[in-house]
């Protein structure tokens, strides 16, 4: 990579970054455990939630607490756009639209994150990328296609 590209690239950088569009993380030397995110996200969402969401909400939790805590982590709005875009599908029969805010918001927060954030880079990346490439939404659909595939899994384990 020449000199050029360097320069070009640490200034779409920092454009990225003033923008919101993407954003740098620090990694903590002493993450908190498993548990205590998910014990975080019940002392933030203490209603009780169905069985059929929780379950997968729960599995999911798990995996993104693993994958927030991982030191090349890199939190940016790709990344928000595909969260809460699988987790509008995940809960779109969910009876009340304002429990499945909170459970957003309790979501995110147990993982030491900003659900704001993440709706507005949500916002962000549908406003001025309306149509997303090809190869990101070959992605997102593999990514929920195996979601679905893991609820199939647990709902078969469970009953």
């Amino acid at each position: 990579m020449g000199k050029s590209n360097k320069i070009w690239n640490g200034i779409l950088l920092s454009q990225l970054v003033g923008y919101g569009l993407f954003t740098l993380h620090t990694w903590s030397a002493d993450p908190p455990t498993v548990s205590e995110t998910k014990l975080n996200f019940l002392k933030e969402y203490k209603r009780p939630i169905p069985s059929i969401y929780n379950t997968v909400l729960q599995e999911l939790i798990v995996q993104q607490h693993l994958m927030r805590y991982k030191r090349s982590y890199r939190y940016d709005a790709v990344f928000a756009l595909g969260f809460v875009t699988v987790y509008e599908q995940l809960m779109e029969g969910y009876p009340s639209d304002e429990d499945r805010d909170a459970i957003f918001q309790a979501y995110i927060k147990a993982l030491k994150e900003d659900p704001e954030q993440y709706r507005l880079k949500y916002w962000i990346i549908w406003t001025f990328l309306p149509r997303p490439p090809l190869p990101f939404l070959w992605f997102l659909f593999q990514t929920i296609d195996l979601l679905i595939k893991n609820c199939e899994l647990i709902m078969a384990i469970s009953h």
